[in-house]
């Protein structure tokens, strides 16, 4: 009788006491998880190590993206590419796929001489080589954002956090990542506006007149 009294009375307490045991191991655990995270703020390469880490993961979205999404459907990538093959291979700027290639002026060359660049390298029919170059340089772009955040934001405190809330939503917004996948100027174009945006910042916020020349000119 008296084990089965005492077996009826841990079975009735045992939750409570179990509850109690997580609630004490919770609050136990949660000094150690802010301690261990204040150690590694204060370690000097902790920021860099948490850029560093997240740069690398937009990046590695971003090659995903231009490689397995990739998409050389008829359209102005096709314009783009031959504009870009004419150049290395007839040189002359001509969007014609047989001769006499006759010049042309339907598209600016700016995209087509940086697609040139890449076929030089990697060979002139190599378009994956061409999209992931696009993945770095959308990358560069959610870089971009994260510094205009830093630098607008005029609370001393709240840089960092905007910065970091900025990227992040770069990152996630897919109207700026798929293309990365298509031979179209979308994406340099953009990392380019982002690139101005933040010359004219940093020209703007210029403590000197040399300082602001420089930012200005570029």
């Amino acid at each position: 009788t008296g084990a089965a009294k005492g077996s009826a009375w841990q079975w009735a307490w045992s939750p409570t006491l179990r509850i109690t045991s997580e609630r004490f191991g919770r609050s136990q655990r949660t000094p150690i998880r802010e301690n261990l995270l204040e150690k590694l703020r204060q370690k000097k390469w902790f920021p860099w190590a948490l850029v560093i880490s997240l740069v690398l993961l937009a990046l590695t979205s971003r090659v995903c993206v231009a490689y397995f999404l990739a998409s050389d459907a008829a359209g102005d990538g096709l314009v783009y590419a031959q504009a870009a093959r004419n150049i290395l291979e007839q040189g002359v700027y001509s969007t014609d796929t047989e001769a006499p290639f006759s010049p042309t002026l339907i598209r600016v060359p700016g995209y087509p001489l940086c697609l040139a660049a890449v076929y030089s390298i990697f060979g002139h029919e190599n378009n994956t080589a061409v999209l992931i170059v696009q993945a770095v340089f959308d990358t560069g772009t959610c870089v971009l954002i994260a510094l205009l955040a830093f630098l607008w934001t005029e609370a001393e405190e709240r840089k960092r956090k905007n910065a970091l809330l900025a990227f992040i939503l770069v990152v996630l917004c897919p109207f700026i990542v798929i293309y990365t996948a298509m031979i179209l100027t979308e994406t340099l174009t953009t990392f380019l506006m982002a690139a101005m945006t933040l010359t004219a910042t940093l020209g703007f916020k210029a403590v000197n007149a040399r300082k602001a020349f420089f930012w200005w000119s570029i």
